[in-house]
């Protein structure tokens, strides 16, 4: 049961992720979102994937979170566009879709 728990938290969290990135994404794009806040979003995005990944070290979640991560690594490196936080919203939603749990 507890694992249940876990992963519909992990999913629950993960929906949550990809709806900011989303968001955020349109913001940029309506101008209403800058640098400043496109780095908070994803400063936000990148401490719960690692907080996710403490949570799930090894199991079916390690491996996509551990991509994601590298994403919003990439995207912080430099100046943010709405494109990055866009990539980083399918790769969430892409763990969603097409996660095999056990």
């Amino acid at each position: 049961r507890s694992k249940e728990n876990l992963y519909l938290g992990n999913l629950n969290t993960l929906l949550s992720l990809s709806t900011l990135a989303y968001d955020c994404s349109n913001s940029m794009d309506k101008g209403e979102f800058g640098q400043n806040e496109a780095r908070l979003v994803l400063n936000d995005i990148e401490n719960n994937i690692k907080g996710l990944l403490t949570s799930n070290p090894d199991n079916c979640f390690s491996l996509p979170l551990r991509s994601v991560l590298g994403e919003c690594g990439q995207a912080a490196q430099g100046i943010i566009y709405s494109k990055n936080l866009r990539k980083i919203q399918i790769a969430i939603a892409d763990i969603l879709i097409n996660l095999k749990l056990y």
